[in-house]
């Protein structure tokens, strides 16, 4: 038994088997490491996504109501802008499709006041605000196009009127395009803050 026993380690300890044993250890650890290396970069992966989701998801609740009755009140101007042209009886000239961008732009304000209220509607909310800030930009080529019109019908009283409203809705356009870039690329409070207050004193005008 012990000359038995004696042949079954010689035989285990033959250059072939400590070759099989190291390879298979090599193995494991190869394993071993590679498992660590993929959980280490699916966890760097989330680390990743986290951070940036993080970044984008800021709150922007605080704002929802108070740019909420802004957008329903700029809808409701254009909306008054479409009337007046129906009593004029000049329906479906350009004063009424400055008021119909106006009142675009309003409804894309309202909406993303309603997007503000989710943690992942950061993006969405950029998009209105800017897609708005489209809508004032043609109407007010609409607008330069209606003063001409008066001009001719030598209207000189609603000529100047509409010539006033140029500035102080291309300066709300700016404002709300800044807006919107500023949350996108996660300006400060006070930067973006200001844009609203420079629209909102623009439409006070």
């Amino acid at each position: 038994r012990k000359d038995s026993m004696h042949l079954a380690s010689s035989r285990f300890n033959h250059p072939c088997f400590l070759t099989v044993s190291s390879n298979s250890n090599s193995m494991k650890s190869y394993h071993q490491i590679k498992g660590n290396m993929f959980k280490s970069k699916n966890l760097g992966s989330r680390q990743r996504k986290r951070s940036a989701s993080v970044g984008l998801n800021m709150s922007l609740k605080p704002m929802a109501l108070p740019l909420l009755d802004c957008g329903k009140a700029l809808a409701r101007s254009g909306e008054l802008l479409i009337d007046v042209t129906t009593e004029l009886e000049v329906y479906g000239g350009s004063l009424s499709a400055a008021g119909a961008g106006i009142r675009n732009a309003g409804d894309c304000v309202a909406q993303a006041a309603a997007t503000s209220r989710f943690k992942t509607g950061t993006e969405i909310v950029c998009d209105e605000l800017r897609e708005a800030a489209t809508c004032l930009s043609e109407s007010t080529d609409k607008l330069r196009v209606a003063v001409k019109e008066y001009e001719a019908k030598d209207d000189e009283a609603m000529a100047k009127c509409l010539e006033s409203s140029l500035v102080p809705i291309k300066t709300v356009c700016l404002a709300l395009e800044s807006a919107g870039a500023g949350i996108m690329k996660r300006s400060s409070l006070k930067e973006i803050g200001s844009r609203f207050v420079e629209g909102g004193i623009s439409l006070v005008q």
